[in-house]
């Protein structure tokens, strides 16, 4: 369940995940998002945070292990952080 809205500095809930961002490149302009809702997902289970820099891309979707779908990834929440020594801007999923 999708509100359709950027509206959300993050997406807190066990049962929320990531359906869009909303971005504006500037360093102080904090990332928009769009939090979706899916009732299993209270099942979950976090298994990593992944830094994403310039150029980088990351994809979610299904992890099929001999055939089977065995789990499901999404993207929980989304951070934008500048990095204090480098001033480099990355992102943390």
């Amino acid at each position: 369940n999708c509100s359709g809205q950027f509206s959300d500095l993050s997406c807190l809930r066990k049962d929320q995940w990531v359906g869009g961002i909303e971005y504006i490149d500037h360093p102080r302009q904090p990332l928009i998002l769009q939090c979706c809702t899916f009732p299993g997902l209270r099942f979950s289970q976090e298994v990593g945070i992944t830094n994403v820099g310039p150029g980088e891309a990351i994809t979610g979707g299904e992890v099929i292990r001999d055939g089977r779908q065995i789990s499901f990834d999404v993207i929980a929440n989304a951070r934008k952080v500048v990095d204090a020594n480098t001033h480099m801007l990355v992102f943390h999923f």
